[in-house]
Parts: structure tokens; sequence; C-alpha cells
């Protein structure tokens, strides 16, 4: 999620791909492992993300299981016991189900409909889209949610729509993260903790933006630590975000959704 956030603030900020990936995003996420004390989960996801901003800063395609078998191999090299540990196991297994799950591959167009509409074409070094049955469908779901008529422009709909478009997407593309992650994770989970949860489903839509916020805002405070007022603003905001996501997980847990 660093390595994500750090790459669409560079991308906002319109730096050169090479120099902006070489020299700002890989050495801040190892910088930022290393302050957190080498863990084996941050090492792991370090090497991921390191692996798919260098396939973004050599215009690669981003292909996830590329990305993905890349990782493992640099992490069996440095530490084979990785393989039977249940943080590996679990990370690993939710990225692969990342990767295969329909709505969700590299090369088809969902979570971003606007490429299904037609609205708009992939990068130029991307894989073509590919539209399958889910894609099909979560478009549908999509233009049913946002009332678009197929014989009006886009821009001739009331503002309010519009806007509402974004709200859409991002429901839809949480639902289809969690579904994903649900999935993937039910069989490590059931194997080492003798559980099935279904609570993850409606938590996962509102604990991941949630730490978003809280991770966004701990690292503004970070690179704006010599400011004497917004380092304790954001704080405080990162605090308060994770005391609502311990309150709201605590919440799922009184209701029977989990066997």
């Amino acid at each position: 999620m660093i390595a994500a956030l750090l790459v669409k603030t560079l991308q906002f900020l319109r730096l050169p791909r090479n120099w902006a990936a070489a020299q700002i995003a890989i050495p801040v996420i190892w910088f930022y492992t290393g302050t957190t004390g080498w863990q084996a989960s941050a090492i792991r996801s370090t090497i991921m993300s390191s692996v798919i901003i260098l396939g973004w800063m050599l215009k690669r395609p981003n292909n996830l299981l590329n990305s993905l078998a890349a990782s493992a191999i640099l992490i069996f090299l440095w530490q084979p016991e990785q393989l039977f540990q249940p943080g590996f196991q679990l990370s690993f297994i939710l990225l692969l189900a990342f990767a295969v799950w329909p709505g969700m591959s590299p090369n088809t167009p969902w979570p971003d409909p606007w490429i299904h509409l037609g609205v708009s074409e992939p990068d130029d070094f991307e894989r073509r889209p590919k539209v399958n049955a889910w894609t099909r469908c979560m478009a549908r779901i999509f233009n049913w949610m946002t009332q678009r008529d197929p014989m009006l422009p886009d821009e001739l709909r009331p503002k309010w729509r519009q806007r509402l478009d974004h709200v859409v997407i991002w429901f839809l593309g949480g639902i289809t993260i969690s579904l994903a992650s649900m999935v993937g994770s039910l069989p490590v989970i059931a194997y080492y903790f003798n559980l099935i949860s279904f609570s993850s489903l409606v938590a996962n839509l509102i604990i991941v933006p949630a730490s978003g916020i809280a991770l966004g805002s701990a690292m503004v405070s970070l690179v704006l630590s010599w400011n004497p007022f917004v380092p304790e603003m954001a704080n405080w905001v990162s605090w308060e975000t994770m005391r609502f996501m311990v309150w709201f997980c605590r919440a799922l847990e009184q209701f029977p959704l989990d066997v």
C-alpha cells in the first residue's frame, strides 16, 4: 500500500518514470522496511513491490503472476524456510487469488469500467483488456446503479450522477477485492485457525480504505516532520482512524458471520 501511494504521488507530480522509480520509490520503500525492523512480512511485501515498480519503470506489462513468481524465487533464495510460515502462505495465496480472480487480473477491464465502456484506452505498453462473464456482470451492475443511457453522451449526464460513478466504482471494486481475498484466504485460515470468516467480506469494504487513510497520514507526518503543526494533525488522524478500525472489527464480532 505504501508503494502504491508513493507511485501515485510521483505520477501526480509528473516526475520522469525511470528517475522516480529507481531513485525515489524503491529506495523509500526499502528505507521504510529498514525502519520497521526488517520484519519478514515487510521484506516479502517490499520485494514484491520492488519487482512491480521495476516493471512499471521499464514500461513492461504489469503481470501479477510473473511478479509474484519472481518475488517468491528471491524470497526462497534469501530464506527458504519462509515457505512453511503461515504469514508467507497467506500473503502469497491472497496475491495469487488477486492475480487469477476474473475481475482483477491485469488484462481484464474491471475495476476500471471506462475501458469496458469504451470511454478510455489502456496505456500503450499494457496488454489489451479481455472481457469475461465477471466483467460483463460488473459492468451491467455499474450501468444499472448509475442509470447510464447508452444514447446520452457522458458529459450531458447530470453532474451528481457523474460524481456518483466514482462512488459506485469504489463500491464494486471493494466487493471484488473482498470476494477474492475471502475465497483466497479461506483454506489457510481454516487450516491454521479452524475458522471460516464471512465477516471479512463486509470488513474489507471499510478496513481497506481506512487503513489507507491511516497509512497516508503516517507518511505525511514522516515527510513533513519539520513542520510544527502538520505532523500532529496527521498523527491524530492516523490514530483516530486506527481506533475506528479496531472498534469496527470488534463490532463485527457481535454478528454470527464466522464459523
